[in-house]
């Protein structure tokens, strides 16, 4: 992949001096590198699944409450949905 950071500035609207020209050099060619690595790995062909061990169920116990005194607090409630002005 070919590229010039100073295209990439001028697209981006932003203006960069020297140091911050071979800082970025730096860093987008050790991604790069990184990146090349990547490539170099090769996967199992099977999917590997982790699959947790021991129950998992919920500890916490659901709260219950009266949604009729909540949908009173409301000054403009139809059947039990709140109206609201519509939004575009």
């Amino acid at each position: 992949m070919k590229f010039s950071i100073d295209h990439l500035s001028k697209l981006a609207l932003i203006k960069i001096n020297s140091e911050e020209k071979s800082e970025i050099e730096k860093r987008i060619s050790a991604l790069r590198a990184l990146l090349k690595d990547l490539e170099g790995i090769e996967l199992p062909e099977e999917a590997i699944v982790l699959v947790p061990e021991g129950l998992h169920e919920r500890e916490d116990i659901p709260e219950q409450f009266d949604s009729g005194a909540i949908l009173n607090g409301f000054n403009s409630v139809k059947d039990r949905y709140i109206k609201a002005p519509r939004t575009l």
